[in-house]
């Protein structure tokens, strides 16, 4: 279903001759350790390294039937560094080499083209540089000349981007960054990634040893560019620049009345340590302040200033000027009719506290209250943002002339399996997985302008699928594990990001399809017990290896009713208006071991997954069948599924509007 609506009938290529006998791991093994101890007539042998989806040699030159010579002579054509033979005849290509180097003998499939070689193995590289020389020497450590920029060292970075201007997304040096940043005036220049080009006026977020910056350049291997999330950092003079520390208060001004309370929040440019000290200047007779930035005003009306101290360099500080307000010189006359108060809801996602003017936020207040509400994250996590009435806001006031609802976002700060912008950019930019089967390739828009939304829908669904990639797949105990199955909306006009309240599970969870819709096949039948597992439990079986000789497919959406109504907002002339400006659908998926007490054959197993949504019409009840008309928002791309968890996304989002309004991801940088 849902692509699979529009289906063109493809034919389903031929399995691969089994391998397998003693003779043939005799070949194998002879071939792998042969290799490793000369070099071909066209190039040298490096050796045996591993692989993943991201792909250590980017570059595919040939699908099938490479044979060291060949794929070496294409790669040297290609002007670039490593070939790469993998899965028996797949030939890979790049300037950097594999993820981690292992053992020759791990690299031990035959080449499909000459059983005398070995053509690497699953996700496995057999890797030789394009002239016949000896392997590169080890990443050299940057050092300034004379007359040359001077390097600063290598810096850590993360989503907030510590040199936050973008002057080059590839392909850069160290002397065109370096000028970039230069004309721009901006006194660093940080290579990233083996070719982004980053500035600004700050340096890192941390120092580290410089042989964590390791990626070379792939505009010249002779220069080193950073890494991933680390940045190789220079200075644009060729002297050592001083970074200067500086402080800012926020607010600068504020209006309080006498024994009234104002809470301030400091940042600190320019050193590691961020931390402040408080003070007020008029001293005891100007209020006082806690070591948290809490101002509580004096009972005399006057003008008096709190003075934030950088805790790294004592002679910067920053001053702001608080305006306090005589209190009512008599109490106002008894009301029968006392002033309404107004409902303040708080929720909190993830784990953390709100505070309400420095202390515990109650459930109302009286109208006219100024408040001040103050974020601060539990142990393990960060405080990412405002939603609700304070969204979009670095800071959150209110004034309660009317209820209010906010939310405070916390993420998990702990290092592991993270969703990111840059991945979900690529999701929806990159090529996907070409299969055997020669199914299309997203990613895909199907709505024009990507954000529209068709006159006649009232109701979304997300969705995922997974396949197994028939020709090249020969395990038999391998399945796919599901988890994290969520749908985003971004709402217009306050820009923010609302979940979709799906929820997927075992039960009425997807059906099982062949991707041709063959006639002999069982289409439509319920899943997931046919093909996947859940993370939270459940039964599950593998995917059939075939359905008649055709591949098997499978589709998941949410268990609890498969479409939600488009949240809607309403209009000054009456009534109301769908108000989303954009979809994402994110989940994530890994290979597991179908029975454990079988043989683990998780490297001979080719999956293929992705995500997309759909938007319906009107309906009146629970099942998919009664909505309608339905169409395609779009897919994001194929990728392989390997057996660590890998985020699959779609977004109908271009890459400056995530960059300019994250999603709340779990986990995100």
């Amino acid at each position: 279903m849902r692509r699979l609506l529009k289906g063109a009938a493809v034919f389903l290529m031929a399995f691969l001759a089994a391998c397998g006998g003693d003779a043939q791991k005799t070949e194998i093994a002879t071939a792998s350790s042969a290799l490793a101890a000369s070099a071909t007539s066209a190039g040298t042998y490096v050796g045996c390294y591993t692989d993943n989806g991201t792909r250590a040699l980017p570059q595919l030159l040939a699908e099938s039937g490479a044979t060291a010579d060949s794929c070496i002579a294409a790669a040297k054509q290609a002007s670039l560094a490593y070939a790469g033979l993998q899965y028996g005849g797949e030939c890979w290509a790049g300037n950097t080499l594999g993820i981690s180097k292992v053992t020759d003998s791990q690299c031990n499939m035959p080449c499909s083209s000459d059983k005398s070689e070995a053509c690497g193995g699953s996700w496995r590289n057999t890797i030789y540089s394009t002239v016949a020389t000896s392997p590169p020497p080890p990443t050299p450590t940057p050092t300034p000349t004379p007359g040359t920029p001077t390097y600063v060292g290598c810096y850590t970075d993360n989503g907030t981007r510590a040199l936050p201007s973008l002057l080059a997304e590839s392909n850069v040096t160290v002397e065109s960054c370096v000028a970039a940043a230069k004309q721009a005036n901006l006194a660093y220049a940080g290579l990233q990634d083996g070719g982004e080009c980053w500035a600004g006026n700050t340096l890192g977020f941390s120092k580290v040893n410089d042989s964590q910056c390791s990626t070379r350049c792939w505009a010249n291997s002779a220069e080193i560019c950073g890494g991933p999330w680390l940045n190789s950092v220079y200075s644009t003079a060729a002297t050592s620049v001083a970074v200067a520390v500086a402080v800012a208060v926020n607010p600068k001004t504020a209006t309080v009345v006498a024994k009234g309370s104002q809470a301030f929040t400091c940042s600190v440019t320019g050193s590691s340590d961020t931390a402040c000290t408080w003070s007020v200047q008029e001293g005891a007779s100007g209020g006082t302040i806690t070591s948290t930035g809490v101002y509580a005003a004096p009972t005399n009306a006057g003008t008096y200033h709190v003075v934030a101290k950088s805790h790294a360099d004592s002679t910067q500080v920053s001053t702001a000027t608080v305006a306090v307000s005589a209190p009512l010189t008599s109490p106002p006359p008894p009301s029968s009719n006392p002033p309404p108060s107004y409902n303040l809801t708080i929720s909190i996602s993830g784990s953390g506290t709100v505070l309400c003017n420095g202390g515990s936020c109650a459930t109302s207040y009286a109208q006219g209250s100024v408040l001040t509400l103050v974020a601060s994250a539990a142990s393990g996590y960060t405080f990412a943002a405002w939603t609700g009435d304070c969204a979009g806001q670095s800071s959150c006031s209110l004034t309660m002339a009317a209820g209010h609802s906010v939310g405070a976002q916390f993420v998990t700060s702990v290092a592991g399996a993270c969703n990111a912008v840059q991945t979900i950019i690529d999701d929806m930019t990159l090529a996907g997985v070409q299969t055997s089967n020669g199914w299309d390739v997203p990613p895909l828009q199907e709505q024009s302008p990507r954000n529209a939304v068709p006159w006649w829908a009232d109701h979304i669904t997300g969705w995922g699928e997974v396949y197994r990639d028939h020709s090249l797949s020969r395990d038999t105990n391998t399945r796919v594990e599901i988890r994290n199955f969520k749908v985003y909306v971004r709402i217009n006009p306050t820009d923010s990001w609302q979940q979709i309240d799906f929820t997927v599970g075992v039960a009425d969870g997807g059906q099982f399809y062949c991707e041709d819709f063959y006639v002999g096949c069982s289409n439509g039948t319920a899943g997931p017990d046919n093909v996947v597992t859940w993370s939270d439990g459940g039964s599950a079986a593998l995917i059939p290896l075939n359905e008649n000789g055709h591949v098997p497919v499978y589709h998941f959406w949410p268990s609890d009713g498969n479409v939600k109504p488009i949240p809607r907002i309403s209009v000054a002339s009456g009534g109301t208006t769908r108000s989303i400006q954009g979809v994402l659908v994110v989940f994530e998926a890994r290979l597991v071991v179908a029975d454990p007490s079988q043989r683990d054959d998780r490297s001979i197993a080719k999956y293929v997954a992705s995500a997309g949504a759909d938007y319906y019409g009107s309906g009146t009840c629970c099942a998919e069948s009664q909505y309608s008309p339905q169409g395609e928002i779009g897919e994001g791309r194929k990728k392989y599924v390997s057996n660590d968890w890998q985020w699959f996304n779609f977004s109908t989002n271009s890459s400056s509007e995530l960059h300019a309004s994250p999603p709340p991801l779990d986990c995100i940088k």
